[in-house]
């Protein structure tokens, strides 16, 4: 499996590791009230290190995560922080004891607090996350200061720089044969884009905000 890869900071354009950017963040933003927080895949190279201010919600957040990585087909989504269940609409969720999301982030996730976040309760996609300290977030609600770059995906046939993923087996290929390298479907039926996202590939992904086929918003 792919180690998560550099990203560039959104402040001063420099590259760096999740493990360094989060480093170069806390130092250089300095002590405040904001939250600054890691989200990221536990399978692949994707994250994000964003500020939250002290009235930032997780519901923002969940709206920052949906428009950054996922698409916009109304999936059901939930956090979890210390056995706690977060999300949208409680009383309609799938678990009875869920909590609404319109809680403020600093309430629930102090310096050190992990968190995990499920996204589309069928075809899952999960995501890890943790407040890593309080800094200086100047005017900032919720903002992204720093992502993983896009990743150069290697073709299951040549090894040239994929363009298409295979929504049938998730194979990466560059269209350099007319079947998927992998399963040996058309790639005319089952290639859907390349996107930095922990979505690709998943019930038709196509990129943030869009509907796949055969779903409604």
């Amino acid at each position: 499996m792919m180690k998560s890869g550099n990203g560039t900071c959104a402040r001063c354009g420099q590259t760096l590791s999740k493990g360094g950017m989060s480093r170069h963040l806390l130092a250089t933003l300095g002590q405040g009230e904001h939250t600054l927080l890691s989200v990221s895949s536990p399978e692949g190279p994707w994250w994000i290190l964003a500020v939250a201010s002290p009235e930032a919600l997780l519901s923002d957040l969940d709206k920052l995560l949906r428009e950054t990585w996922f698409e916009a087909a109304g999936h059901q989504s939930d956090f979890t922080i210390k056995g706690v269940h977060f999300e949208d609409s409680p009383l309609s969720g799938w678990m009875a004891s869920s909590r609404s999301a319109d809680v403020e982030i600093e309430s629930v996730l102090p310096t050190g607090t992990v968190l995990t976040y499920r996204y589309d309760f069928t075809n899952t996609t999960h995501l890890h996350g943790k407040a890593l300290g309080l800094v200086n977030g100047g005017n900032d609600h919720l903002t992204i200061l720093a992502r993983n770059d896009d990743v150069a995906w290697p073709c299951r046939a040549c090894d040239n720089e994929a363009n298409a993923v295979c929504s049938a087996c998730g194979a990466f290929s560059c269209g350099c044969t007319d079947a998927c390298p992998a399963c040996g479907a058309s790639l005319d039926q089952v290639a859907i884009p390349v996107i930095n996202s922990p979505r690709m590939g998943i019930g038709g992904f196509r990129g943030p905000g869009e509907v796949p086929s055969g779903e409604e918003a």
